[in-house]
């Protein structure tokens, strides 16, 4: 549903962060927004070495917005434009939301520490997450997309497993709860959407 909002005349090039939909599993101290502003450089390098130099957009949502933000300064401005939704950005220390999005942050990061691991099938994930309160206005067909996309059959066939397990994903929110990106985000060159 998302995607194909996109005109056909744009060439989508799509990935999975490390440790995210159909990527190998890595070792979780490479599972940080560092290393997957790293990842993201190497894969800028290989599409065009592949493809040439083309007018490229970024297009990133939550976490891969940050990573994008994270990207831009430590290797430089590399798009032609960027377009971010929903980064989750924790306001500097002298902000007066600070303490409350980064608590906020924490308590993801505790709540996906202890995520459900396991599932029966991705239909058992599609009707927990068309349950919750806060997904009942995704478009129709997104539940199971989701579910489909972050679940892979487990080592012994038995089930479906989180992509990336619940430990891995609580790493994520609690470094993004320590990043200081907001006076910073000045020196992204580029034209930048958020959205």
């Amino acid at each position: 549903a998302f995607w194909s909002a996109i005109p056909d005349d744009i060439e989508l090039i799509l990935f999975d962060l490390r440790n995210h939909g159909g990527n190998p599993r890595h070792i979780r101290d490479h599972h940080r927004i560092a290393q997957f502003a790293d990842d993201m450089n190497a894969l800028l390098i290989a599409i065009e070495a592949r493809y040439g130099a083309r007018t490229t957009i970024g297009l990133f949502h939550s976490v891969s917005a940050i990573t994008s933000f994270v990207h831009a300064l430590k290797y430089g401005w590399q798009w032609d434009a960027l377009v971010v939704v929903d980064p989750p950005l924790i306001p500097s220390p002298t902000h007066p939301q600070f303490e409350f999005a980064q608590g906020f942050e924490q308590r993801i990061s505790a709540w996906a520490a202890d995520r459900r691991p396991d599932f029966d099938s991705p239909q058992q994930l599609e009707d927990i997450l068309k349950k919750s309160g806060s997904r009942q206005a995704w478009l129709e067909g997104t539940h199971g997309a989701m579910a489909r996309s972050v679940l892979r059959k487990s080592a012994d066939g038995s089930g479906w497993t989180l992509a990336c397990p619940g430990p891995f994903e609580a790493q994520i929110y609690a470094d993004n709860a320590t990043l200081d990106l907001c006076p910073n985000l000045g020196g992204i060159k580029g034209p930048l959407m958020f959205a």
